[in-house]
């Protein structure tokens, strides 16, 4: 199975955040929660990374920055035909090279506590624990990971 990665950064032409939503909705059950559009077009120094089989989305992974040292990795998510291939680890590992290449000191990302397959490979991928918040779908870990320049 070929899976081609790409990077693209805004403008976000509407097809590809209608495609974005479609496969939000299809990994986490409703897009209604999520204000990934609003993010995209806002949020400074946007990255969304794609994992694309046979030209179809079937994994992406989107940032942001949050300082000019820090970068955050909002929401990620895996087709659920095409996990357990490696596809979250390979998106994780390129937009770290990205942010790396880019300037940034560290990332972070917040994780639902029930959520253990991204716990394992964000532990596994070096992050730690630094903090935990409360958020309406309840308890969000808080990992960190520092990068090498």
């Amino acid at each position: 199975m070929d899976i081609e990665y790409r990077l693209a950064t805004p403008p976000f032409c509407e097809s590809r955040i209608e495609e974005l939503l479609e496969l939000t909705g299809k990994v986490f059950g409703n897009t209604d929660a999520v204000d990934g559009p609003w993010r995209l077009r806002n949020m400074p120094d946007v990255t969304l990374l794609e994992a694309r089989r046979d030209g179809k989305l079937v994994g992406f992974k989107i940032g942001y920055a949050i300082t000019s040292t820090r970068y955050y990795s909002w929401l990620g998510g895996v087709d659920p035909d095409h996990r357990r291939l490696g596809i979250a680890g390979e998106l994780m590992t390129r937009q770290h090279d990205w942010i790396s290449r880019n300037g940034y000191a560290s990332v972070e990302t917040g994780v639902q506590q029930e959520n253990l397959a991204m716990t394992r490979l964000n532990l596994a991928s070096g992050f730690q624990v630094v903090g935990i918040r409360f958020k309406d779908l309840g308890p969000e870990i808080t990992y960190q990971k520092r990068l090498s320049k």
